[in-house]
């Protein structure tokens, strides 16, 4: 029962934490939606519960250096950046949409990119994951979960007790 509540709580706050990057307009394609995921761990004396998603969400905060290594094989960055760009609807003047992919992927791999700077100013500033968590994760959603589970375990030691003295 205490597995199944924590992986219940745990996943509500995933659902409130895409709710909350989809206002921030941080999916566009919903790949990055998707690699969100639950892990619960079962240890001797406890329960551990991991919240994953994309390694790359960490670069819109913190940014990224330049390309020190090769490609790891999957999607190139130029070919994301052209998928971005198709779903955004950016129409560069002058050039093409993949014209303009290569300008980008070329600049990132050269200079890297700064995400959300230290001046908070960007697209994606003031989206910090940790801010994100903190409004997610609140103390009353924790208290009003922990009421639940109490409740619904009170019920199962009545049911309990009811079927010893039967």
């Amino acid at each position: 029962m205490g597995e199944e509540f924590i992986t219940q709580l745990v996943e509500g706050f995933m659902k409130d934490i895409k709710s909350d990057l989809r206002a921030r307009d941080m999916f566009v394609s919903g790949k990055s939606e998707s690699l969100f995921e639950v892990k619960t761990i079962l240890k001797s004396t406890s329960i551990e519960v991991q919240l994953w998603g994309p390694s790359y969400m960490r670069n819109l905060q913190t940014g990224r250096g330049p390309t020190t290594g090769g490609s790891s094989g999957g999607q190139t960055l130029q070919q994301a950046l052209l998928e971005w760009i198709e779903m955004r609807g950016i129409r560069p003047d002058g050039i093409t949409q993949e014209s303009l992919s290569w300008a980008m992927a070329k600049h990132m791999h050269n200079e890297g990119n700064r995400g959300n700077s230290p001046s908070g100013k960007g697209r994606y500033a003031g989206n910090k994951m940790e801010d994100i968590l903190e409004k997610v994760i609140t103390e009353s959603k924790i208290d009003e979960a922990v009421d639940k589970f109490a409740s619904k375990r009170i019920e199962q030691i009545f049911v309990e007790i009811n079927n010893v003295l039967r």
